[in-house]
């Protein structure tokens, strides 16, 4: 785990992560029927949204020291102004791995107050 500060969970944490990890189910199920399998990897297309500048920086810090490349751009969404995106470094396409990723994701969401709007991956 790279948090600097794990998240609390007050059940928003709980609920956000059961509700990224189901999407995350349903991608990898679509993936199956492209032809990934379990030992294929790939790169991964992430997305965070924030309203805060100095932690979007934060967050891209953390996700560059786990070799991701990080961009951080504005947003269309005036409620969350910044958009931190972008991508893994190859990651196993196997459910253990894919979910163990996507808890992650949402405890450094929910450390920089940001909103975790998933991923996609290119076939």
């Amino acid at each position: 785990m790279f948090w600097k500060n794990p998240p609390k969970d007050n059940g928003l944490y709980s609920e956000e992560l059961i509700k990224q990890q189901a999407k995350t189910l349903q991608i990898l199920l679509a993936l199956r029927g492209y032809g990934i399998n379990t030992e294929d990897y790939k790169k991964l297309e992430f997305f965070f949204y924030l309203n805060d500048e100095q932690k979007s920086k934060e967050l891209k810090h953390i996700l560059e020291a786990k070799s991701y490349v990080v961009n951080i751009k504005g947003s269309n969404d005036p409620s969350n102004s910044i958009l931190v995106t972008g991508m893994t470094a190859e990651i196993k396409m196997d459910e253990s791995t894919l979910l163990k990723w996507t808890e992650d994701m949402v405890g450094f969401a929910a450390q920089f107050e940001a909103d975790f709007d998933g991923w996609g991956a290119s076939l």
